[in-house]
C-alpha cells in the first residue's frame, strides 16, 4: 500500500468515527454504530493514475470530447479549483467528470445496489507537482468492492481505458 493510500485509509477511519459521533449527537437511532461495523474499507484501492502528455485545458477538452462521442452521458463537470477560489482558497486545477451509461451501469446496480455509491463513473483531471494527471477507480476495483462478477465490469474498464487514452495521448 502506498503512503497516500495508508493516509487515505486512516483519514476514512477518522471520518467514519466522526460521522458516527455527529449522527449520535443529533439524535440518530442507537443502531448507527452497528452500521459502522458493517462497513468494509478496501485498503488497496488506489485509483488508476495516468500522466497526461497534454496541458490541463487540452486534457479536459479531450476527455470531454471522448465522453460526448460515446454512448455515455456526461452528467456533470465539477471545477474544484473554482469552488476553492469562491472561498478564497488556492487549489491547483482540478476538474471532476461524472458520467455514465445506463446500459452498462444498470446491470451492475442490479447485481449490487450499493454500487450506486460509485456510479455514475468519475474521472478526475488534476495538476499535481506540475504534471497533469487523470485518475479513476477501475472497474476491477468496483468489482472487488461490490463483489461483482468480472463480466459485468469489463465494459466499464474498456470505456475508462478508452477515455483516459483519448485524454492523455
Amino acid at each position: 500500500m502506498s503512503f497516500i493510500g495508508s493516509k487515505f485509509a486512516a483519514a476514512m477511519s477518522v471520518a467514519l468515527v466522526g460521522a458516527i459521533a455527529a449522527c449520535a449527537s443529533i439524535g440518530a437511532p442507537a443502531q448507527a454504530p452497528v452500521i459502522a461495523q458493517e462497513v468494509k474499507v478496501i485498503v488497496n484501492s488506489d485509483p488508476v493514475v495516468i500522466v497526461s502528455k497534454n496541458s490541463f485545458a487540452d486534457t479536459v477538452a479531450k476527455l470531454k470530447a471522448a465522453i460526448e462521442a460515446s454512448p455515455a452521458k456526461l452528467v456533470a463537470l465539477v471545477d474544484h479549483a473554482a469552488g476553492a477560489a469562491s472561498v478564497n482558497l488556492p487549489l491547483e486545477p482540478s476538474t471532476l467528470f461524472i458520467f455514465g451509461n445506463p446500459a452498462i451501469g444498470t446491470p451492475v446496480m442490479q447485481a449490487n445496489p450499493l454500487a450506486g455509491l460509485d456510479l455514475p463513473l468519475k474521472m478526475l483531471v488534476y495538476v499535481d507537482g506540475g504534471q497533469v494527471k487523470v485518475a479513476y477507480v477501475s472497474g476491477e476495483q468496483l468489482a472487488a468492492r461490490y463483489k461483482l462478477e468480472k463480466l459485468s465490469i469489463e465494459r466499464i474498464d474498456a470505456a475508462l481505458g478508452r477515455f483516459s487514452a483519448a485524454a492523455t495521448q
